[in-house]
């Protein structure tokens, strides 16, 4: 049984099937330093917030084809998708889950190497970007 680890829109990552390698989490906030006789600073708001997740799957073994499709179809319809961060414990999922907002998918690389006969690769890298967009009204509250 596959531990899912984290949703993306309809897009399960997952222990078995496309498994997450790396998860980056990037933002920044705008500071402006103040005049007079001593530098003060002063927050002036939020940058972009972006999270990259680096995945990786053996197609022919693993499975994980329709979670790097579903990631897809969000980008090309320019979905506003709930990431969730879900917790694996050694006896399947732990109860609760981090809701970490609402985003948009900027970015799906999909990277096939090892191709097999069927035209399909062995392995698949995934990229995938995400930028954060807020709430969206009615969702979870």
């Amino acid at each position: 049984m596959a531990h899912p680890l984290m949703c993306v829109g309809a897009a399960i990552i997952e222990v078995i099937g496309l498994s997450p390698t790396e998860v980056a989490d990037k933002g920044e906030g705008r500071w402006t330093a103040g005049g007079g006789g001593e530098p003060f600073y002063q927050p002036t708001g939020l940058n972009e917030r972006t999270l990259t997740l680096t995945l990786a799957t053996r197609l022919h073994v693993l499975g994980g084809g329709e979670a790097i499709a579903l990631l897809k179809a969000h980008r090309d319809r320019q979905d506003a998708v709930p990431v969730l961060r879900l917790a694996a414990g050694a006896y399947g999922v732990a109860p609760g889950a981090e809701f970490l907002g609402m985003f948009g998918v900027r970015k799906v690389e999909d990277t096939e190497s090892v191709i097999a006969p069927t035209g399909r690769g062995h392995r698949s890298a995934v990229e995938v970007e995400l930028v954060a967009i807020g709430a969206a009204e009615g969702m979870f509250g």
